[in-house]
């Protein structure tokens, strides 16, 4: 799967708008879970 496939996924999944300038930030699992931990917060 290639990496926009896998970003129209995550925003599908959790409905959190992710901007291109984030994608690096998604490449690894690790980078995920701390881009969506911070962005899931309540606020």
């Amino acid at each position: 799967m290639d990496i926009l496939n896998f970003i129209i996924k995550l925003h599908e999944a959790t409905g959190v708008d992710i901007p291109e300038r984030d994608y690096p930030q998604l490449a690894t699992l690790s980078g995920c879970v701390s881009y969506f931990k911070a962005r899931m917060r309540p606020g």
